[in-house]
């Protein structure tokens, strides 16, 4: 038996009703790309930190991205990402023949205008003593404009003390200050601290001694309310010698070093096979 129907029944083999073309989609503008995990430098040592987190960090936090440190304002750039409010947006690019000149802290230009083209001789006025390796924790970084001259002031406690000879050395446990006078030497002293202090990348290599340092990255690490340098630790090794003239003299060159750890003091151990010596 068929099944009822009930009213009409339609004709048989009638085409289907013609639906309306679907419009076709909206076409979004693609999301800009998440910033990516990166490893930031905090007082001298590389921490990986992961994308979500950086979102509200500083332009001006250095970061290792794209095998080279920089700052995370050019990374947002690269990235098509807007700065944080309050944030300062990212550095000036590169300019044809050098960095332009930068304010410094106490006005007028920056004090390491000029850096880019610097070498990086030994240091010979840092006040340690005597033929010795160090470890050195900053706490302070200071540009000082004074009457007769100006210098760089560092000052740090010595963590670590081992003399290389008789000559007496500056004591673990010690605060000593590193006064780097401003004279033909100092863009070379500056840009090795800056080097050492920049600590390691994510495969724990140190930053390359030959690498580019500018002004405006040297006003960051150096000076201002809160230089990246604070907080670093420098491995430094000093020598005795005497210049041509007979006069003698010390030299020093810095090197970065890792953290093993926190004393019971509440200051860093270091990790002294992270010394690139």
């Amino acid at each position: 038996m068929p099944f009822p129907t009930s009213g009409a029944s339609a004709p048989l083999n009638q085409p289907p009703a013609q639906q309306p073309p679907a419009p076709p989609p909206v076409q979004q503008p693609p999301a800009p790309a998440p910033l990516p995990d990166l490893y930031v430098n905090q007082n001298g040592q590389s921490v990986m930190v992961q994308g979500s987190q950086l979102t509200g960090m500083p332009d001006t936090t250095q970061v290792h991205h794209n095998g080279q440190w920089t700052t995370l304002g050019s990374v947002r750039a690269s990235l098509g990402l807007s700065s944080p409010q309050g944030s300062p947006g990212p550095l000036p690019q590169q300019q044809q023949g050098g960095w332009s000149q930068q304010p410094g802290p106490q006005g007028g230009a920056s004090p390491f205008a000029g850096i880019e083209g610097a070498s990086t001789p030994t240091a010979r006025n840092p006040l340690l003593a005597g033929n010795g390796k160090y470890v050195l924790h900053v706490v302070s970084s200071t540009f000082n404009r004074g009457r007769d001259h100006n210098a760089q002031i560092i000052e740090a406690d010595v963590l670590a003390a081992q003399a290389k000879g008789t000559d007496p050395i500056t004591p673990e446990g010690a605060r000593t200050t590193l006064y780097f006078k401003q004279n033909d030497s100092f863009l070379g002293n500056m840009k090795e601290i800056v080097i050492a202090a920049s600590g390691f990348d994510e495969q724990g290599n140190p930053r390359p001694r030959d690498s580019q340092v500018t002004t405006a990255e040297t006003d960051q690490f150096l000076n201002g309310d809160s230089p990246l340098v604070v907080g670093s630790l420098l491995y430094c090794e000093s020598r005795s010698t005497t210049t041509r003239s007979g006069n003698p003299f010390t030299v020093y060159n810095f090197w970065p070093c890792k953290s093993a750890g926190t004393g019971e003091d509440g200051k860093p151990i270091p990790d002294f096979d992270s010394i690139p010596r």
